[in-house]
């Protein structure tokens, strides 16, 4: 089943895939394959690191500004070519963009920002 997350343009996608075995030295691959809502490829197929008990993860594709991206996860053998038997998984991506109310004064919430994050780094 794909889940679905809002992801601000040049935010990572958080490519995540939980295999059901859970087991901690998985001989696998798992690639994803990043597209587009119209099916065009964006990407080479990403190789998600394996951080242990089956779950594999990356962070290294970043959202285009597009409405759309789905990642689609197969898992391999460890040739990286046999396709192991998984089923195939998704997770859909959509643009984020943030609306500004038009009564919002930019000029005090920048300040604000400046303010805050300058004491902060001071402290």
């Amino acid at each position: 089943m794909a889940n679905s997350t809002l992801v601000t343009v040049g935010s990572p996608l958080r490519l995540n895939l939980q295999l059901s075995d859970g087991e901690e030295n998985l001989p696998l691959i798992v690639k994803a394959f990043v597209k587009d809502n119209q099916g065009i490829t964006l990407s080479p197929p990403i190789q998600l690191t394996h951080v242990g008990l089956g779950l594999f993860k990356d962070y290294s594709f970043t959202m285009p500004n597009i409405p759309e991206v789905t990642a689609q996860y197969v898992v391999y053998e460890s040739d990286g070519l046999t396709p192991a038997p998984y089923t195939i998984d998704a997770d859909i991506f959509h643009r984020f963009v943030p609306s500004i109310s038009q009564d919002v004064d930019l000029e005090a919430l920048i300040s604000k920002f400046t303010t805050e994050t300058m004491e902060i780094v001071i402290e």
